[in-house]
């Protein structure tokens, strides 16, 4: 069994990096053979369906990703004032999935 550590990453770099990948099967592949997938920040949304990011002009908003996980993931989720109620926001609007949060 094997490990691959996304890190920490600009998410929509990490998260456009990931679908080539994915799109070549290399990442499911890896996954199902028991590599372990891992990654902090835009390292760890990629991995989820959806994830709140400020990548693209500094806005949080909702970010479709791989989906080898359920629902979304939020990084910094008590570590910047401004995710918790955003994410809470797109949750309750039905823009994001319900799903988990990280520091």
């Amino acid at each position: 069994m094997g490990e691959l550590d996304a890190g920490k990453q600009e998410t929509a770099h990490c998260a456009r990096r990931r679908r080539i990948l994915h799109g070549a099967g290399v990442l499911r592949e890896a996954w199902a053979a028991g590599v372990v997938l891992a990654g902090v920040s835009a390292g760890a949304i990629c991995w989820f369906e959806q994830g709140l990011t400020d990548s693209f002009d500094g806005d949080l908003r909702p970010l479709q990703c791989l989906g080898f996980l359920a629902g979304s993931c939020c990084p910094h989720f008590d570590g910047d004032a401004a995710r918790r109620p955003t994410y809470h926001k797109f949750v309750r609007s039905g823009e994001l999935l319900p799903g988990g949060c990280h520091r």
